[in-house]
């Protein structure tokens, strides 16, 4: 497994260590991320990582899109991070970003 190691989020911004929450890209037919805590290990998986994540009953493998802001919900946490490396480039994470963003 792979954390960052750094204080910053890959966009230069810092890193708040008190409640790190990461936005998830589910294979599911609803057109939204869903927000997810890291887990207990304290790992914080890079943009374009696959992970194991609780999704409704059940688990889904989804992937990392990015970071969150601190949510008011009870999020669940992160179950397995499945990538020693991210399976997405920095640049194909943004560019998914952006058509998610276009085309909904």
């Amino acid at each position: 497994m792979v954390a960052w190691q750094s204080n910053r989020w890959p966009d230069g911004t810092a890193r708040d260590f008190a409640m790190q929450v990461v936005t998830v890209a589910v294979p599911r037919p609803l057109r939204r991320l869903f927000d997810y805590v890291v887990g207990d290990d304290g790992l914080v998986p890079a943009p374009g990582s696959r992970v194991r994540v609780p999704f409704g009953g059940a688990e889904a493998v989804g992937v990392v899109a990015g970071q969150a802001e601190a949510s008011e919900h009870d999020l669940k946490p992160i179950r397995e991070v499945l990538d020693e490396t991210p399976l997405l480039t920095p640049d194909l994470v943004e560019l998914a970003n952006w058509l998610a963003r276009y085309y909904h």
